[in-house]
């Protein structure tokens, strides 16, 4: 609709729209409607409150959308009934009363209906979408839209004969696997197009500081799809896993014929001695592939007296490497795995490693009793003010922000661990 107003095409006219998303369960109920002080009895609006004022004052003729991301909870959305029916008014503790104004839309976008009432929920209009209807081929079509001139149409079109050769054919296998954590197909692939680009230097291509080439670019889809789709599947499936992919990248999976674009040697694909997850992607080297093990150091680590000592193996490798590249894109990066597996001892030792004139440290033990509020205070306490309503690190500087621990929170009355409703903002 914003783009139809921008473009002023003769009969079809249209407003802009301006939407503000807010997400009710990252916030007590006093910051999302306001309350009074309980020493000075000062009223002090919250976060929808005020909001709402704002847009039912604004003159500007334009739609004015109030997103409502989050979980459906009576706590919050029955103060909202005023809102939804024909009174069309929100009603405030302090006694005021905003109305809505005809430019004005409220929007709720939930997981589901378990704990919502009968009241909300007719009086609202339903909606239901489906992931697998949707499906993740809007996500291939945006990426590959979006890739630089510095990529070629010849190479644009083999992504995208790749992605519809080879993603498919992964998605069907795990399906059949045991996974860690199971995830829909859209955030697998959105994992793997994350991984992908971080692989071919995505930020570095769009910039015109390099170039890639088309072996890389075909190897680098291969290590995505082995770790991006594929990286919380268990070990017992791992190894059914590399035999399926093997024969995916070979042409000899039946409905997964190879597409006349993908021309990569035999000596490129991964080597057949050993399974698809030891090898690590080298492109600066003579061989594209080689083994996690002999990329660890032999050489022994100088240490004091105090100082703990971490002995080098593939697997401290393999999670050095994925946060280095998570890091240096800055994209978000959860590790998974049992209690006892060195995940907070080499992800703090490789944090507190990083050099202090780039970064900010901010590490944060979630615990049972961790709140929303002490979880934003945590992280607000290494952030300095830029202007009203902005915060950052120092200048020059990035925050990074390591959560351990992040399962320990309880869940409300309705499921909702509030701690990570916050952090879904991020």
């Amino acid at each position: 609709m914003t783009a139809i107003a921008e473009k002023n095409v003769p009969g079809e006219h249209e407003f802009k729209v301006n939407s503000l998303i807010i997400n009710p369960k990252s916030m007590t109920l006093n910051q999302l409607y306001g309350c009074f002080d309980e020493i000075t009895h000062e009223w002090t609006d919250g976060v929808l409150a005020t909001t709402f004022r704002d847009m039912a004052t604004s003159t500007v003729e334009e739609y004015k959308w109030i997103v409502m991301d989050g979980p459906a909870d009576p706590a919050w959305i029955e103060n909202l009934n005023t809102v939804l029916d024909d009174s069309k008014k929100l009603c405030l503790m302090s006694g005021e009363i905003v109305h809505l104004s005809p430019w004005m839309r409220m929007i709720f976008e939930v997981s589901d209906l378990n704990f919502a009432s009968p009241a909300t929920v007719s009086r609202c209009g339903m909606i239901y979408m489906e992931t697998s209807k949707l499906g993740w081929s809007p996500l291939k079509d945006s990426f590959i839209q979006s890739l630089p001139e510095a990529v070629t149409n010849d190479q644009r079109n083999m992504i995208g004969d790749m992605f519809d050769w080879l993603v498919p054919g992964t998605l069907v296998f795990i399906k059949t696997c045991l996974l860690y954590v199971k995830y829909s197909e859209m955030h697998l692939v959105q994992s793997f197009i994350k991984l992908f680009s971080a692989m071919i230097e995505l930020p570095k291509l769009r910039e015109g500081r390099t170039k890639v080439d088309t072996i890389h670019i075909q190897t680098s889809f291969l290590f995505g799809l082995v770790w991006g789709l594929s990286s919380t599947v268990s070990a017992d499936s791992k190894k059914k896993f590399d035999s399926h992919f093997r024969n995916l990248v070979d042409g000899m999976v039946k409905g997964f014929p190879k597409p006349p674009t993908f021309k990569l040697a035999r000596s490129n694909l991964f080597p057949e001695q050993g399974s698809v997850f030891d090898f690590i992607l080298t492109p600066n080297s003579e061989q594209s592939w080689s083994m996690w093990q002999d990329q660890v150091s032999s050489k022994a680590p100088n240490i004091s007296r105090n100082e703990k000592l971490i002995v080098p193996t593939s697997e401290t490798l393999k999670q050095d490497y994925f946060i280095t590249l998570a890091i240096n894109n800055e994209y978000p990066l959860c590790l998974v795995g049992p209690s006892g597996s060195g995940k907070t001892f080499i992800t703090t030792d490789f944090i507190t490693k990083l050099s202090t004139d780039k970064y900010i440290n901010n590490i944060i033990n979630f615990s049972a009793r961790t709140s929303e509020n002490y979880t934003q205070d945590v992280i607000m306490s290494k952030l300095d003010r830029r202007r009203k309503g902005v915060f950052g690190p120092a200048m020059g500087k990035k925050c990074l922000v390591y959560i351990d621990d992040m399962n320990l929170p309880q869940q409300d009355a309705s499921q909702t661990i509030t701690p990570i409703e916050l952090l879904r903002q991020w």
